[in-house]
């Protein structure tokens, strides 16, 4: 930082050519996020917005009334009881931390029972609250073994975790089944839905066969979802919903120097344009419109499965979502040729392979043109 600052326009010219060396969504060559290009009116609401402290309503009751209207939208998406309630966070993270400390708080113990293919948020909430993560078995759908998370609860069993759209292969664990076994045993059932609750109630729409995953499924006590993924919204956009609003408390603490006597959110100031953002594309697309969104990419992942098997790389699993891995002799050096040539991928670990996921920014000409790159730059495992 300079003594003095530096003119507007050196500035300017600076901050163009960082984002110069970004790769947009709009380019179609970023296969590997989870997350997507926002939709317009969500930018126009974030901008209107991006002032608002909700961590202080009193100053922005019309940001507070969009809070509250789209967590009323996502609510009725998620078939949130009646007593049920959700915060704004920012992004699956927090909700996974917060949805342990809230089952902690609740149940006690000091054991974790998730699958193999949690996301390693879980690891930073087991480390950072001393907790033993207890792992289970991941079938070969990417799904995992409920009879074998059933014989790991014991009395330490703070909570379960079940997710719907694993991040490696986008499989949706049977929910309903885990939430029988958790509640026979009195053990909370936190569903990670970051990426999946915006695809899976759409794509059972079109006649996937999925299983049901939210708070309407007995045992379901918390669930997260992610707006600023499939959902369109700008980042950081996340929620946490609980079953019952009552969950929350043991976190809250007084909040003296603001207007909210209490505050039960790890954040204290809190974005207000997140939630008018998502308010604004839920208000837009409406089910119809995310429904056309997940259709299109589910066309896309079938057309990209069926090059990649006429290429000879096969999809280790057939696609449940929108989300394609496949199996290379060396993962990281073809991830690494494929960068070189402008295409972005994510490393699949557990499957020994790569993986593209389908969001509404890649295209079936983007599909098409990484199916001629690949061979060149890959061997089949």
């Amino acid at each position: 930082m300079d003594t003095r600052g530096r003119p507007l326009d050196e500035i300017r010219a600076r901050l163009r050519e960082a984002r110069a060396r970004d790769t947009p969504f709009a380019s179609g060559r970023i296969l590997g996020s989870m997350c997507t290009a926002p939709h317009p009116v969500a930018l126009e609401a974030w901008r209107l917005f991006e002032e608002a402290n909700l961590g202080d309503p009193h100053l922005v009751p019309g940001a507070r009334a969009l809070e509250e209207a789209a967590l009323g939208s996502l609510g009725a998406l998620l078939r949130a009881p009646p007593g049920g309630r959700g915060v704004f966070v920012t992004g699956g993270s927090e909700a996974n931390l917060t949805a342990v400390l809230l089952a902690l708080r609740k149940r006690g113990g000091r054991e974790v029972v998730l699958p193999e293919s949690a996301h390693f948020s879980f690891d930073k909430a087991c480390s950072w609250l001393g907790l033993r993560q207890v792992t289970a078995r991941v079938k070969a759908d990417g799904t995992v073994d409920v009879d074998d998370v059933a014989e790991r609860l014991g009395p330490q069993t703070a909570c379960v975790v079940g997710i719907a759209g694993t991040t490696e292969l986008g499989a949706v664990d049977d929910v309903p089944a885990l939430g029988r076994v958790c509640a026979e045993a009195g053990v909370p059932l936190h569903v990670d839905a970051a990426w999946g609750g915006f695809v899976i109630p759409f794509a059972r729409r079109l006649g996937r066969r999925l299983p049901e995953f939210d708070l309407a499924v007995p045992g379901v006590t918390t669930l997260g979802v992610d707006p600023h993924k499939m959902g369109l919204a700008p980042i950081p956009s996340g929620v946490l919903f609980a079953r019952d609003a009552r969950d929350f408390e043991p976190l809250a603490v007084p909040s003296p120097y603001v207007s909210v006597e209490r505050q039960p959110t790890l954040q204290g100031t809190r974005n207000g344009a997140a939630p008018a953002a998502t308010w604004a594309v839920m208000e837009h697309l409406g089910i119809e419109g995310y429904t056309q969104v997940v259709r299109q990419c589910l066309a896309v992942t079938d057309r990209l499965a069926k090059g990649l098997e006429a290429a000879g790389f096969p999809p280790a699993i057939p696609p449940p979502l929108s989300i394609v891995v496949f199996r290379v002799a060396d993962p990281a050096q073809a991830r690494a040729r494929l960068r070189e040539k402008g295409w972005l991928l994510s490393l699949a670990p557990l499957t020994g392979g790569l993986k593209v996921v389908v969001g509404p920014h890649v295209t079936a000409e983007a599909v098409d043109a990484f199916l001629e790159v690949l061979p060149s730059c890959a061997e089949a495992a």
